[in-house]
């Protein structure tokens, strides 16, 4: 069976140019975050970051803090089957970490950090849908820091500094799949 990384990090981090080096190199990436997305439009609504927000909250209060995690594992299971490696984007509580560290024997966490400053122009520069202006990125930064991402940053097993431009976060993103992937 295969080996997943587990990818965590606060808005605007760089997980997302993380995951497209990681794709460019044929490794699948499930995300937590698209769950979310696909429960935003199977209610009818549209991606913003209210309703983004308010889906993700109202998931892990009906369902338990690790529903997301439930609902892509056998999406994960699958691909271990016949991927050597597979990421998932997103994780954001020690709750999903555990649900999936329970479950798939060879995982790892992998923290993308960056300054606040930084990740908040990037947010309101990217223009997602979920993104939304520096008051979405602090309610969006606070609702994440309350389900616990400090604790998945503290306890990560590794972790890569995104601080300069983008053609530095492919560099160094690059850098690590290439001394982790085959190793």
């Amino acid at each position: 069976m295969g080996v997943v990384v587990a990818l965590c990090g606060l808005p605007g981090s760089g997980k997302g140019i993380f995951c497209e080096k990681a794709s460019e190199r044929a490794i699948p990436i499930k995300s937590m975050g698209d769950i979310v997305r696909q429960e935003v439009s199977l209610r009818g609504l549209r991606e913003t970051p209210e309703n983004v927000g308010r889906i993700a909250l109202n998931l892990r209060q009906l369902f338990g803090e690790e529903v997301i995690a439930e609902r892509i594992l056998s999406s994960i299971l699958e691909e271990l089957e016949i991927e050597p490696l597979v990421i998932i984007d997103g994780i954001r509580s020690l709750s999903e970490y555990t649900y999936f560290s329970e479950r798939i024997e060879n995982i790892s966490l992998l923290a993308i950090l960056a300054n606040r400053e930084i990740r908040c122009q990037r947010i309101i520069g990217r223009g997602r849908g979920e993104d939304g202006d520096g008051d979405d990125f602090e309610i969006r930064e606070q609702r994440e820091l309350e389900w616990g991402m400090e604790t998945l940053i503290e306890i990560a097993d590794d972790s890569i500094i995104n601080e300069g431009s983008i053609e530095d976060a492919h560099e160094r993103f690059d850098a690590w799949l290439e001394s982790n992937v085959n190793s």
